[in-house]
Parts: structure tokens; sequence; C-alpha cells
């Protein structure tokens, strides 16, 4: 049976789709299981979410559609046949999506079939507290970031891997049988400079709605899969570190172990944890309760 947690860690790996509701551009994401859902809504100014069990999807079935006489878990799967293809950008014709804001929150409206019914649905959100938030959006940006810097410096280590090749193949006094192959050497500065100059104001000027593409949704999707690594790796560290006392204590064994090899084996389990913890705190730097700065990527920085 999926609790909330479980829910919660699926929806973690989703990634965040550009959607419209009306005229409005919103990020959006969710996980629907047999026992409930998790919505995430965002307009980048404001994020609301909804997360409701199965007794409130229950109550709330009995509100909206009281002409329809299915199992909770029906209704819980269409919801999940209509949001999918609204977030992968194939909203259905038969299906219209509408929201507003209300007091202290935003309410998403659908409107559709079911067994040749109307059917209707409400989300009510609430604001996001700031940890959900931070672990949903902030921080996978960030490390999104990283990512993305450390592929700029591979990309231009090959360029420059690359150019000395081909300068290798001039010097060999080899030809161009087409002259319009011909390219400069790479200059790195260059390129920054015109990217900032010409192609950042394009792209800042796209618009909020086109916030992520299908190449970032990969990589948003493989960045929390990371984070939902480490943090079951930190889990079974912690578990590590306070079973071994209990252990000793139920078993009520005749000959407890020397106090010398009883703190080696704490020792190497606290170890553990602060390994897990350093291999993730080491990517920031934090200075006065801000990230003031992040380590290059790069093993071999490029000249």
């Amino acid at each position: 049976m999926e609790g909330c947690e479980e829910l919660e860690s699926s929806l973690l790996t989703q990634p965040w789709a550009s959607v419209c509701f009306g005229e409005s551009p919103f990020l959006a994401k969710a996980c629907f299981g047999d026992t409930g859902y998790i919505l995430l809504i965002s307009d980048l100014s404001s994020v609301w979410y909804e997360s409701a069990d199965i007794q409130v999807v229950e109550q709330r079935s009995k509100e909206l559609n009281k002409r329809l006489m299915v199992h909770v878990s029906s209704f819980l799967h269409r919801l999940r046949n209509l949001m999918s293809p609204l977030l992968k950008g194939q909203p259905g014709t038969a299906t219209s999506f509408s929201c507003h804001h209300v007091a202290g929150g935003l309410s998403l409206h659908v409107k559709s079939e079911l067994s040749g019914l109307p059917f209707y649905w409400d989300f009510h959100c609430c604001p996001a507290p700031m940890e959900m938030v931070s672990r949903h959006l902030v921080r996978p940006l960030i490390r999104m970031s990283l990512a993305l810097q450390y592929q700029v410096q591979e990309l231009t280590s090959l360029l420059l891997q690359k150019d000395a090749e081909i300068e290798d193949y001039r010097e060999s006094e080899a030809a161009l049988s087409r002259g319009r192959l011909r390219t400069e050497p790479f200059q790195e500065k260059t390129f920054q400079q015109n990217f900032m100059a010409e192609n950042l104001p394009r792209i800042c000027g796209a618009g909020e709605g086109q916030a992520f593409a299908s190449a970032l949704q990969q990589l948003y999707t493989a960045v929390t899969q990371q984070e939902a690594k480490q943090a079951r790796k930190r889990q079974h560290s912690a578990e590590d570190t306070e079973d071994p006392a209990p252990a000793v204590e139920t078993a009520g064994h005749p000959h407890p172990l020397p106090p010398s090899q009883e703190d080696e084996t704490v020792s190497s389990s606290k170890s553990a944890t602060v390994s897990a913890a350093l291999e993730t705190a080491s990517l920031y730097q934090w200075q006065d309760g801000a990230c003031t700065s992040f380590p290059s990527l790069h093993p071999n920085p490029i000249p």
C-alpha cells in the first residue's frame, strides 16, 4: 500500500513539464498511485501543491460526481490518464483545464467524461513548504547547472583537441577537398562573449512557458535519481550507525564486545555516514547561510 512518502519519492524523479491553463503558462509535475496523488504547480513566482489520500479522493468524488458509482481507484486511474497527456504536451481535445487563484492557494478544475458521463475534478492546491520547493526545484536546478557546466567544459576540451588534430594535418600538408568545410580554430573566450551578446537575450526572451525542454527533462530526471540514490545511502548509513548498540543489548550476549572493538564498530559506521554527507556537501561552499560558489567539476581545467 502506497503511502505519502512513497508518492513523494516517486514525484521527485518526475520531470517538470511546461503547461498552459488558458493564457497562463505554468510548470507542473504529478504522481498518481492506487491510494492517492501529489500535484505540484508553479508559475515561477509561487509554487503550490496538493497531496490527497484515498479518503480525500473518495469524499471529493462523491461531491463532484454524484452520478458516477465507481471505485476510488477508477477515479485515480482516470485522473492519471487525463494528466499524463497534458504533462507530455499532448492534452486531450475532450478534456478542458482551467485554474484560478483562491484565498491562499490555487484551484485547478478538470472537465472530461468517464463511462459516458460527465467527469469533474478540482485540485485544491495550497502554497508548497520551502523544503518541498528546495527539493523539487532549487537543488535540482543547481545540480543541473553544475552538470551543464561540466558538459560545456568537456565539449570545449574536445574542440581544442580537434583543432590540434586538424593543425597537425595542415602541417603535414594535407589538403581539404571541400573548402566550405574549413573552420577557424575555436576560441573559448570569443565564443562565450558572442554567446552572451547574441544568444542569451534570445533565450531569456523565449518566455517562461518554455522552461523545460525535452533534453532538460531528461537531465532533471537523471539528477533527481542521483539525489534519491544518495539519500538512500545516507539513510542506510544512519541505520547502520544506530543498529549495533540495540543488537548487543537485545541478544543478551553473555560476552559483549570489548570496549575497543565496540568503539571501532561504531566509529566505522559513523565514518560511512560522514563520508556520504561530505560527498554531497562538497559540491557547495556556504558562507553565512548562503551558497557563495561552486567547485569546478572539470578534472583537468582547460588552459
